[in-house]
């Protein structure tokens, strides 16, 4: 699996919350502040962004982008849920 960052038009992130928690397994999506999150998911940023409707805008309006490294300081929350998701 990949992980992606997935961060929603700020004035709809209510929207996007709710379509992942229907569409992603439990376990696969962790919210960062400011409502955008890192989903654990088997495809494309495509496919990704087709499923929780933010291609054709039915959920909301967004950006799906696929990490391939990352770096920084965060809580120890998210270096453990990225180090299990991260291939």
């Amino acid at each position: 699996m990949s992980v992606f960052i997935v961060a929603p038009d700020i004035t709809d992130s209510q929207a996007l919350t709710s379509k992942i928690h229907a569409v992603i397994p439990t376990g696969d999506a962790y919210r960062l502040p400011g409502g955008v999150w890192m989903i654990s998911f088997e495809g494309t940023t495509r496919t990704l962004s087709d499923s929780l409707g933010i291609s054709n805008g039915t959920t909301t309006n967004g950006a799906v982008f696929s990490i391939n490294a990352y770096w920084g300081h965060a809580g120890k929350d998210v270096w453990e849920w990225l180090g299990k998701k991260s291939v």
